[in-house]
């Protein structure tokens, strides 16, 4: 799946200790997770808690194309 960072918005809060959060908003779970992984990479920084969004359990809505790729294993 590509991550579409169009719809995404990021809240970071950098606290003065050092640690960081994040909220991500705009991409259901898949997409999240890997965005997560790319600010987690350039922030050099490792998670001490999680929580999830209703929106991170959204089903995806895969187009015609998408689909058929998908069931032809090319997607």
């Amino acid at each position: 799946m590509e991550l579409d960072l169009d719809r995404a918005i990021i809240d970071l809060e950098i606290r003065p200790d050092g640690s960081v959060t994040f909220h991500v908003s705009g991409l259901p779970g898949p997409a999240c997770q890997q965005l997560e992984a790319i600010l987690l990479e350039v922030l050099r920084g490792e998670v001490t808690e999680r929580s999830h969004t209703a929106e991170f359990y959204q089903q995806v809505q895969l187009g015609l194309g998408q689909r058929i790729k998908a069931l032809l294993g090319r997607g």
